[in-house]
């Protein structure tokens, strides 16, 4: 007898109803059950989709094998900067870099004045 079962027999209840309230708990302890296999399930299949497009980034990049930006060296010329910015983003885009992490991979690749300035 569980402890829920005993608690009812203790109480002044008819079979009826006893058996009722038995039913209700268990029924709930089923629904609650079920709903923490669905969200076990949902994580699980979250986490397989991240690993999964983590992958495939990872693939992509290994496939692609992308070419590092070239050096920026600080000489004053604008287009020279632009260039150096726009091959940056597109390099970090490409091997799935976070953004957080653009500026510290970007200052990898300053060289001459541009690192002696940075």
């Amino acid at each position: 007898m569980s402890n829920l079962e005993s608690a009812l027999a203790s109480m002044n209840l008819d079979d009826a109803t006893r058996v009722h309230l038995l039913n209700a708990a268990k029924s709930d302890a089923a629904v609650a059950a079920a709903n923490a296999a669905t969200s076990a399930a949902a994580n699980a299949t979250n986490a397989t989709t991240l690993a999964a497009h983590n992958d495939n980034i990872r693939t992509m990049t290994a496939v692609l094998k992308p070419t590092k930006p070239t050096p920026f060296d600080g000489k004053i010329d604008a287009e020279a900067c632009l260039n150096f910015l726009e091959d940056e983003v597109q390099y970090n885009t490409i091997v799935g870099l976070h953004e957080s992490l653009w500026v510290r991979n970007a200052v990898l690749d300053l060289k001459d004045d541009a690192k002696a300035w940075w």
